[in-house]
C-alpha cells in the first residue's frame, strides 16, 4: 500500500547540534519573515543556512537524524530503507516564516539527494507568536487537510502524520486532524530512538453536529474571515467556538465540521 506522509516541519534542521550563538540568534528571529531581517541578520542566517545545506549534501542516515527531528522521525518510520519511500507521497507543512520556508527547503533538498520527493506545504498565519493569528494558521491547516487527504484515501493511500518534530501546539491540533484525517501518527518516544505508532481509527461526525452547521452555515461562513458576537451565535455549541472577551471565531472541531458539511452541499 501506498503511503502519504504529513511532517509538520519546526526548525530542528538548524538548531540541532548549531553553536550556542546561532540558537540564540535562531530562537531571537523565529517569527519573523524574510523582509523583517536586516542585511546583516540576512548574512547570519544565510551563512547558517549555507552549512546546514553543505553537511546534508554528504549526510549519512545516521548524521541526518541527528541534524533533523523531523527526518530521525521519517528515517526510523521507513526502518532507514529509503527505498520504500521513493514510491510515496511526502507533505512537509511549513509556516510563512523564513526560517520556516528555509528549514522546509533544507528538508526538501535532502530528500532529492535520496531521490524522494518532498513537497512544501505553505500554511499561511501559522505563528507561534501571536494566538489570534494562529488559530487563523490551524483553520488553514484544516482547510488543507480537508481538500488534499480524502481523496488520497479513496484512491487506496495510508494516510500518516509524522509529528516527531514541529512545534508543540501544532503537534496538539494535529493529534485531533489525525483522528479524523489519518490512519496513523508516529513520533520518536520521548528521547530515544525508538518510535512510537499510533494506528488511528477514523472518528466521523456526530449528524446532531453537521445539522448544527448547515442551520448556522453563514455564520460560520463569516467566521473564516472575521470574529463575531457571542449574541450573534447563541444556537452554536461552544466546542464548535473559540469565545474570548464574548467574540467568538471558529474552534478546530468546528472547521473540521464546516468543511465537511461545504464538501457534502
Amino acid at each position: 500500500m501506498q503511503r502519504v506522509t504529513v511532517t509538520p516541519c519546526g526548525i530542528s534542521v538548524f538548531s540541532n547540534g548549531t553553536r550556542f550563538e546561532h540558537i540564540k540568534f535562531l530562537k531571537k528571529n523565529t517569527n519573523k519573515s524574510y523582509s523583517e531581517y536586516t542585511p546583516g541578520e540576512l548574512s547570519i542566517f544565510e551563512q547558517i543556512c549555507k552549512v546546514r545545506h553543505d553537511k546534508l549534501t554528504h549526510a549519512e542516515l545516521y548524521e541526518a537524524s541527528t541534524m533533523s527531528t523531523e527526518l530521525n522521525g521519517f528515517i526510523k518510520f521507513y526502518d532507514d530503507k529509503l527505498d520504500e519511500a521513493v514510491r510515496d507521497v511526502h507533505y512537509l507543512l511549513h509556516t510563512d516564516t523564513y526560517q520556516g520556508q528555509r528549514a522546509a527547503e533544507l528538508i526538501q533538498y535532502w530528500g532529492a539527494c535520496n531521490n524522494i520527493k518532498f513537497q512544501p506545504i505553505l500554511i499561511k498565519e501559522f505563528s507561534s507568536f501571536d494566538l489570534d493569528e494562529f488559530r487563523l494558521g490551524v483553520n488553514n491547516l484544516v482547510k488543507w487537510c480537508a481538500v488534499k487527504l480524502p481523496a488520497f484515501r479513496s484512491q487506496g493511500y495510508k494516510i500518516v502524520f509524522n509529528l516527531s518534530g514541529g512545534f508543540k501546539s501544532l503537534q496538539y491540533y494535529m493529534q485531533i486532524l489525525g483522528m479524523f484525517y489519518a490512519d496513523e501518527i508516529f513520533s520518536t518516544f520521548e528521547n530515544s530512538d525508538e518510535l512510537l505508532k499510533i494506528p488511528m481509527t477514523k472518528i466521523s461526525l456526530l449528524p446532531d453536529v453537521k445539522k448544527v452547521v448547515r442551520k448556522n452555515f453563514d455564520v460560520f461562513q463569516r467566521m473564516q474571515n472575521e470574529k463575531i458576537s457571542r449574541s450573534e451565535c447563541l444556537d452554536i455549541p461552544e466546542n464548535l467556538l473559540d469565545i474570548v472577551n464574548n467574540n467568538c471565531s471558529i474552534s478546530v472541531l468546528g472547521q473540521i465540521a464546516f468543511e465537511e458539511v461545504k464538501r457534502e452541499i
